[in-house]
């Protein structure tokens, strides 16, 4: 492997783990896969099953040709999805212990992503970080009967709400002091590629479904989406888990996540929240215990758009698709893994997405187009061929082309 064989290697990260599905919110089995309309249907189907087949079969197809010049190593583990940090589930000490494997790596490829919409493949340079927080509010020993007990005592709910809403004012910006400091701001490059990206807020808003977005100006939605820091609140569970009236939960928790940005430190931010969120429950001056846990935090990350790799993945891109590529950012949360492995690999990585915007991953009848994965595989082969060609690098056209 590597150097050892003196061929170097390129490595191909993804998970085979799956977010919840519920069955009742598909239109067929989300555990079988289903072919409908040129589509296939199925949960994992994007994210990530699909395109892992897709580069395992171009790695196979370029080694068939006699045409593989450099080692391939894909990392694929199995608790992506878990909500659990990277040391938590062990993966730096598992690639720590295997380093001989990724001798004179050229580069990191990851298809994890999807395209800004449905029309235009994509190439991501940028994601932001995120920290899943949850916010624990105790009462008593038990649950009480709001007819019975309810104004005589702090309610743990209304604690949780009233954190939660602290967070954010009525127009979604960010309340919590310190949390919007740091932002990288733009240059004039990163304002170009924003400008040209071609996205319709239009089509966007209807795909969501909601009356409105943050602005009318694409830009401004973009820059929301992924260049600006925001919180989430996922849900709020409590000890009444049959839902009914009439009963006062004595304990709460509301889960919510924090995307935040370059050059934001996510330790930092970590103290800020925790700070804000105890001076108000204080403020409060209820007589519940407050908890607040930080389930995971996840870098931010750019890339470095003048190296090799995104050239030739945008050359790929470009020979396949017979079109010009979209350059683009995104607000998920694979920041984290991606910096890990560029860090301990000395490599640069590129994000590739094969996906469609309406993949619906993470949601019910996630789906990947037959096509992209065709069209995706035959991309990855593309680029395989080029790392493994030193000529290609040296010849890349290292400019950042219209996004």
């Amino acid at each position: 492997v590597g150097e050892e064989g003196g061929r170097g290697c390129v490595v191909i990260y993804g998970h085979y783990d799956v977010a919840y599905a519920e069955k009742s919110n598909w239109d067929s089995d989300p555990f079988t896969l289903h072919g409908r309309d040129g589509y296939l249907y199925g949960r994992g189907a994007s994210d990530n099953k699909g395109p892992i087949l897709a580069a395992a079969l171009a790695a196979r197809a370029v080694q068939q040709r006699g045409e593989l010049e450099t080692d391939v190593v894909f990392i694929i583990e199995g608790e992506e999805e878990s909500g659990l940090s990277l040391p938590q589930r062990g993966f730096p000490a598992v690639v720590e212990a295997n380093l001989h494997w990724f001798r004179g790596c050229r580069g990191i490829l990851i298809c994890n992503n999807y395209w800004i919409d449905d029309a235009t493949p994509c190439l991501t340079y940028g994601m932001r970080g995120v920290i899943d927080a949850e916010i624990w509010v105790s009462g008593g020993r038990k649950d009480l009967h709001s007819g019975v007990d309810g104004g005589a005592v702090d309610e743990p709910m209304s604690d949780v709400v009233a954190l939660l809403g602290s967070l954010r004012g009525e127009k979604g910006n960010v309340l919590v002091p310190g949390l919007t400091a740091r932002v990288r701001v733009a240059d004039a490059a990163e304002e170009k590629r924003l400008a040209e990206v071609a996205f319709s807020v239009d089509c966007y808003r209807d795909s969501l479904g909601v009356a409105k977005v943050v602005s009318d100006k694409s830009e401004e939605v973009l820059r929301a989406r992924w260049s600006e820091p925001c919180i989430s609140v996922s849900s709020i569970e409590s000890t009444n888990k049959a839902r009914v009236f009439r009963k006062i939960p004595n304990a709460v928790v509301g889960r919510l996540s924090l995307h935040y940005v370059p050059d934001q430190d996510g330790a930092e931010l970590e103290l800020l929240l925790k700070a804000h969120l105890a001076k108000v429950f204080h403020e409060r001056g209820s007589s519940n215990k407050l908890r607040v846990l930080v389930k995971q935090t996840s870098a931010w990350w750019v890339g470095d758009l003048q190296k090799p790799i995104f050239c030739l993945a945008l050359q790929a891109l470009r020979l396949v698709w017979g079109q010009q590529p979209q350059l683009v950012r995104e607000g998920g949360s694979y920041g984290g893994v991606t910096t890990f492995l560029e860090d301990i690999l000395a490599a640069p990585a590129v994000h590739l997405p094969l996906g469609q915007a309406s993949d619906n991953a993470h949601l019910p009848n996630e789906r990947i187009r037959v096509h992209n994965l065709v069209q995706g595989q035959q991309v990855i082969e593309r680029l395989l061929g080029l790392l493994g060609d030193p000529a290609s690098e040296e010849a890349a056209p290292c400019h950042a082309p219209r996004a």
